[in-house]
């Protein structure tokens, strides 16, 4: 039986800026209300980290 290599490397990087959706396949629609709607969760978890922060001072 042949050995299979085992790949450890990258096979693709997102540029930053890009759509790892895209990326992923997604129509381009679909791509970006999805990247858009992860900026926003993220944004909004930044917000609330932000917050409990300043309320621990």
């Amino acid at each position: 039986m042949a050995k299979k290599e085992l790949l450890t490397g990258s096979m693709h990087v997102t540029p930053v800026g890009g759509n790892v959706f895209a990326d992923l396949g997604f129509p381009p629609e679909e791509a970006a209300a999805l990247q858009a709607e992860t900026k926003r969760i993220i944004v909004e978890k930044r917000a609330i980290k932000r917050q409990e922060r300043e309320e621990y001072k």
